[in-house]
């Protein structure tokens, strides 16, 4: 009987020794961390600093990612029940807590080991685990490595998200994420690219995506910023047309078109146009140019000159009307142009032509035989025509080129004539016809002076009757023939 009776002590004994132990880590089971405790007192969570502080906010996130949050005035005990409505104890797993102190006048000496002084005030941030009704807190080393600490989450592997993943402070439970993967959400949304790299040769760079300024009255945009250099990179003003900028499949671009026929396609309903500006920051003069086009004209427009138009295409001008080549020769009218200056066609010119004829450009000089050149010239038909493609039949006059050629050989072929070959063979022509002219006024007048002599001799002389009917006979053929070539 005194054995039951011992017996029945030992055990009473140790149960009481197992609710006292119990009920000791309850009411105080947290960490060593000066100032800070967290204590299970019943059914429910209380958390106690030294903070001085004008009040209290508790955070409390869910297993299942909800939040709970609650505000404590100063002379309050921050609280968390652990039994929900229907007084049964809350559910099993993970809990995490942040507890905000809304600092007021001089904050207590911060100790980096136990606080974060943020905008809010003093930050307390850790975790507890539920587990069939009992609370589970973090030893002491967990307290000092999670207690206090801000909100970071480490993951020493690979973190894969299976459903839509929210970042920023605007983020709420349950979320309705439509189809996106992932959401930044905040006044402030901004995505780093921080690279640390520190070898050298390496590409070391920082760029940033950038949505939105930040100051009042800034600009709604969306750029590709490069960090490092201080440098806005790329920029798209929000409410900027349908297709502002498309690339393509095949690397095409489009401006104002999804569908980029060209490498670059403009597309405008009023005179798409590209505008070159040279500002003066070079050094250099500032200019604007324009390049454009519209339903009237393709055209160049010098801005700064008073937007003249210096340059005009209208539409249907015909293919080859203007031809520069390789060679520096500018063709109208054909794509194989065979001088500086080579036209088919008519040309009108409200001006006059200069031919450079400067004696020290030119060699090879010779005296030519006027005579000779009067002679043949003489024997070129002159005749009248029209061009064949010329619809409006204009007649000219003039040689065949290849007459001329075959009698002087001049120019660059038997195709063409040139303007100053043709007034040459002129001049010199003319410079021998004035020279007969000038030797047969010297006969004349070698006659004329005879004939004077022979009519001071005696009336009715046989000689006197006889040469001056030959006298006039033979000025009377000089005359004549003067008169023909000067026709011809």
């Amino acid at each position: 009987m005194k054995k039951c009776i011992l017996n029945l002590v030992l055990v009473s004994f140790l149960v009481v020794s197992v609710l006292f132990g119990a009920l000791s880590g309850y009411v105080k089971a947290q960490t060593e961390i000066t100032g800070l405790e967290m204590v299970v007192n019943g059914d429910q969570l209380e958390w106690y600093t030294e903070w001085t502080v004008s009040g209290y906010q508790l955070r409390i996130i869910l297993p299942d990612n909800n939040i709970l949050e609650e505000s404590f005035a100063d002379d309050q005990i921050p609280v968390f029940s652990l039994m929900n409505g229907k007084s049964e104890s809350i559910a099993n797993g993970l809990y995490g807590f942040r507890l905000v102190g809304i600092a007021t006048g001089t904050p207590p000496i911060r100790n980096e080991d136990q606080f974060l002084e943020t905008k809010e005030g003093l930050v307390w941030e850790g975790i507890f685990r539920i587990e069939n009704g009992r609370v589970v807190i973090p030893s002491d080393s967990g307290i000092s490595e999670m207690g206090i600490q801000p909100m970071d989450l480490v993951t020493a592997d690979d973190h894969i998200v299976t459903g839509s993943l929210c970042v920023g402070f605007d983020c709420v439970n349950n979320e309705s994420f439509g189809f996106d993967t992932i959401r930044l959400k905040e006044n402030n949304t901004r995505i780093k690219f921080d690279d640390t790299s520190a070898t050298a040769g390496f590409p070391a760079t920082d760029w940033q995506l950038t949505a939105n300024d930040s100051a009042s009255g800034g600009l709604n945009r969306f750029s590709i910023e490069d960090i490092t250099n201080s440098k806005n990179i790329f920029t798209l003003e929000a409410n900027a047309p349908t297709n502002s900028l498309y690339v393509d499949d095949r690397g095409n671009v489009g401006l104002g078109t999804s569908n980029p026929i060209l490498e670059l396609h403009l597309l405008d309903s009023d005179t798409p146009a590209i505008r070159m500006d040279q500002d003066s920051s070079g050094g250099f003069t500032a200019q604007i140019w324009d390049v454009a086009g519209n339903e009237a004209n393709f055209f160049i427009r010098d801005v700064t000159g008073g937007s003249r138009l210096p340059f005009r295409i209208r539409p249907g001008t015909p293919t080859n009307t203007l031809t520069l080549i390789e060679t520096g020769y500018v063709g109208i009218g054909t794509w194989s142009p065979e001088a500086k200056l080579h036209v088919i066609g008519n040309a009108i010119f409200e001006g006059y032509i200069v031919e450079r004829s400067d004696e020290a450009s030119k060699e090879n000089f010779s005296v030519v035989d006027a005579q000779d050149i009067l002679a043949k010239l003489a024997e070129i038909p002159i005749t009248s025509w029209n061009y064949i493609d010329d619809a409006a039949k204009s007649l000219h006059i003039g040689p065949m080129a290849q007459d001329f050629y075959a009698a002087f050989g001049l120019g660059m072929d038997d195709k063409h004539l040139g303007a100053l070959d043709v007034n040459g063979v002129n001049l010199a022509a003319i410079q021998e016809l004035n020279r007969q002219l000038i030797e047969k006024d010297e006969q004349i007048e070698a006659l004329e002076t005879r004939v004077k002599m022979l009519e001071t001799q005696s009336p009715g002389s046989a000689t006197t009757n006889l040469v001056l009917p030959m006298a006039f006979g033979f000025i009377g053929l000089l005359a004549g023939a003067w008169l023909v070539r000067k026709k011809q």
